[in-house]
């Protein structure tokens, strides 16, 4: 989840902005993490300390994303990738490639994001070939593109991949991503072919997600995982059990003002009325979420909010 400073950097004053929003973002506390982070990333450009100043923009690139305010994570995005340009360091400019991706993708731009998701892929290949495949952080932005278009059995073998590569020193959270998009792909199969292997997968894979997830203490993670699963409790019909993980996820989002996952809840909130029978409801929420989407700039979500 972008990069940290190491311990031995930490009595340097950018590096110590940057690592209490880092921590306040992993915490949940969104807005409070925006302005050490802004404060310490323009010290680290006045340096001229690129390697940590492209850390730095990746992670304010994310932190913009979750609190839905799309045109700033786009635009950090767009400077991590010249940061890291200008560091000269592989892994920089591969992983911030993917930061910047992740947010044309979010912003409706997939082809662009596409696009430079398969040339940091490339570069990895290249640096690193024992790896065909983008991992970790990455790994799961480039899944949740792919998902989006629709190529289930195409994310599978990438996870069967991190599956192999897994090595005892993962993290909690690569891990539980890795579930999570296991189970997105399984879920999307099965809503195609109801074969059990999909919906058994999806099942498996998503709960232990949701249980990685907690166990990392990532609250902005978490609240992607209940969304997941709350669509697949209402693919079955467990409208009760939906309802519930939309709760919880409600509760973090506005807790820590993601407003990416404001869009996302009443959307799915809008699904959930909508099978219970409430259109008047389902309604209102269609119309929050595209009045979100519009606010935000959150464009991967208008088609599916003006479809409900």
């Amino acid at each position: 989840m972008g990069q940290a400073f190491p311990e031995h950097e930490q009595s340097r004053p950018g590096a110590v902005l940057s690592w209490a929003g880092f921590r306040l973002r992993g915490l949940g506390r969104l807005k409070e993490a925006a302005e050490p982070m802004k404060v310490s990333n323009e010290m680290l450009v006045k340096k001229e300390d690129w390697e940590r100043a492209a850390a730095n923009a990746s992670n304010l690139s994310e932190l913009y994303l979750t609190l839905g305010a799309l045109p700033q994570a786009v635009e950090y995005g767009r400077l991590s990738v010249e940061y890291a340009d200008r560091s000269g360091d592989d892994f920089q400019k591969e992983s911030k490639r993917a930061t910047y991706a992740d947010a044309l993708h979010q912003s409706g731009k997939p082809e662009e994001a596409e696009r430079l998701f398969a040339e940091a892929e490339a570069m990895q290949q290249k640096r690193r070939p024992e790896f065909r495949y983008l991992f970790s952080l990455s790994g799961y932005q480039y899944c949740d593109l792919l998902l989006g278009l629709g190529k289930g059995e195409e994310v599978l073998e990438r996870v069967s991949r991190f599956f192999e590569w897994r090595q005892s020193g993962d993290s909690l959270l690569d891990i539980a991503l890795e579930n999570l998009s296991c189970g997105r792909a399984h879920a999307l199969l099965a809503q195609e072919t109801s074969a059990d292997i999909h919906c058994e997968g999806a099942e498996h894979e998503i709960n232990l997600a949701v249980e990685g997830l907690r166990k990392a203490g990532e609250q902005i993670w978490l609240c992607r995982g209940l969304l997941a699963r709350a669509a697949w409790h209402r693919h079955f019909t467990r409208l009760a059990q939906a309802e519930s993980d939309l709760q919880e996820a409600l509760e973090i989002a506005e807790s820590g003002s993601m407003g990416l996952y404001l869009v996302d809840y009443h959307l799915e909130m809008a699904h959930l009325r909508r099978a219970q029978g409430r259109d008047a409801e389902a309604e209102q929420h269609k119309a929050e979420a595209l009045q979100r989407v519009k606010e935000t700039g959150y464009l991967r979500r208008l088609e599916a909010a003006e479809g409900v």
